[in-house]
């Protein structure tokens, strides 16, 4: 389970040094960006739920990509990361738009 605040401990620092390196599963998250709406709720502080640390995005690769479909009926990619933030467990989300962007990311807890 990944940690998304206060320290990353010795499993998941080497976790991180092996991302780097490299070492895990292939990274959804890689080639989209972020939209404006993502960015700036990742800024506020003391949000920590949109503002979870973004070294958790290396580790995306081990989370589990489903589809869902929208009001609007396009279908998204909604990747979950199963985690925790300040000792509280939840997922990890993000929901991947058709052009690679990445229109929500937020952590929910149980």
């Amino acid at each position: 389970m990944l940690e998304g605040a206060g320290a990353l401990g010795e499993a998941a620092a080497s976790r991180a040094a092996a991302a780097e390196a490299g070492a895990t599963a292939s990274n959804p998250l890689a080639g989209t960006t972020y939209s404006a709406k993502v960015q700036s709720q990742m800024a506020q502080p003391g949000d920590l739920y949109h503002g979870f640390p973004s070294i958790i995005d290396q580790f995306a690769g081990e989370g589990s990509m489903s589809n869902i479909v929208g009001n609007d009926g396009t279908t998204r990619s909604l990747l979950e990361l199963p985690g925790a933030v300040n000792g509280k467990s939840g997922n990890f989300q993000w929901i991947i738009e058709p052009d690679n962007t990445v229109n929500h990311r937020l952590f929910v807890p149980q």
